[in-house]
């Protein structure tokens, strides 16, 4: 008799995992890293741009990554420099505040910052971002949400982030 009951809920459960499962699609970024999106993205690529976006139900996960010979030869003494202007511009060419959350992160031996922004319509427009600097190669890395924070946008959130990779 259990047996009887067991397949179907057993059934019922693995049928409705597999609808919310996410077929995770690894994204190569110039060469020098990668990163999962929660469903294909599209891509426009140029020499030396590239933006990458998916949208799902939870959030717009969005990537840029452009290459900068400036940037080739920058001493380590200036990187906080370039971090803080980076950071301050970015939020400003968006009309987009952020408190004094800026924090550093890390990926193997580079160092990066992450911080949030607002938009001005609502707080609950929340942003999520990351930059990084590989060499002459910028990224920033994002994910914007499209309702209030719960656990399926944090795990989404938490997910395309931890898969950021160099190579």
């Amino acid at each position: 008799m259990y047996h009887k009951l067991v397949l179907p809920l057993l059934f019922l459960s693995v049928s409705a995992f597999s609808a919310h499962a996410q077929n995770w699609v690894k994204q190569d970024l110039y060469g020098v890293a990668s990163i999962s999106f929660s469903g294909k993205p599209e891509a426009e690529t140029e020499e030396a741009l590239g933006t990458y976006s998916f949208l799902s139900e939870n959030g717009l996960q969005y990537v840029v990554v452009q290459q900068m010979d400036m940037l080739k030869d920058l001493p380590e003494s200036e990187i906080d420099n370039f971090y803080d202007g980076f950071v301050g511009g970015y939020l400003g060419s968006l009309g987009r505040e952020s408190g004094n959350d800026v924090e550093v992160f890390k990926v193997g031996k580079y160092e990066g910052r992450t911080f949030t922004s607002t938009t001005t319509e609502t707080v609950d427009y929340l942003h999520y971002h990351r930059v990084i600097l590989i060499g002459d190669v910028i990224i920033v890395y994002n994910y914007a949400l499209l309702e209030k924070e719960n656990d399926a946008i944090r795990a989404e959130k938490d997910a395309f982030f931890n898969s950021f990779s160099v190579k």
